[in-house]
């Protein structure tokens, strides 16, 4: 997961610059596709644009695999348990980890020096008064995504369970005893 979100995260950085631009008039809008992305980034911005917000993002999928694992070896014997444990620890982490996806997307479309690093961000919520509205601003729709998302792989986790689980082998007979 971690290697993955590396590999592509320049392209969560162009999604997160198109959904972020608010101009009503198509034409009018600086970015019109990815590659459109790309080219601000090389003309403009540094390389190291690119790669924006990061380590926020390694944080967090560290986090979030090193505990679906445990829980995971916790429950590895309870068959029935298993998916509920898992998508219930899933859903527990995409709610406490959502600071962080806001931190990282406010790196992505940051274009000064005010949100460089997570420090940066953490040192600049700490007057406002609606810290936690402005946290998980944006949590319900992800949500959402995150229940639907776990309503698939729940499931589908028990069957591949059932499917790749070695059976135990049949004793074989003895024929050189008949």
């Amino acid at each position: 997961m971690t290697l993955s979100s590396v590999l592509t995260y320049p392209f969560d950085l162009a999604y997160t610059r198109l959904a972020s631009d608010q101009t009503l008039v198509y034409r009018d809008r600086r970015r019109l596709n990815v590659w459109d992305c790309f080219a601000e980034v090389k003309g403009r911005l540094k390389m190291q644009t690119l790669y924006q917000g990061v380590g926020v993002q390694l944080a967090a999928s560290l986090i979030y695999v090193s505990a679906l694992g445990a829980v995971a070896a916790l429950f590895e014997k309870k068959e029935t348990m298993f998916p509920l444990a898992v998508c219930g620890t899933a859903g527990l982490l995409e709610v406490l980890l959502y600071p962080l996806d806001t931190f990282k997307r406010c790196m992505q479309i940051s274009k000064g020096p005010k949100y460089r690093t997570l420090y940066a961000e953490l040192k600049g919520l700490r007057g406002n008064a609606n810290v936690m509205r402005a946290l998980y601003r944006g949590l319900p729709c992800h949500m959402i995504r995150v229940v639907g998302m776990l309503a698939v792989v729940g499931p589908l986790s028990l069957v591949l369970r059932r499917l790749l689980t070695p059976r135990p082998k049949d004793e074989k007979v003895d024929t050189a005893a008949r």
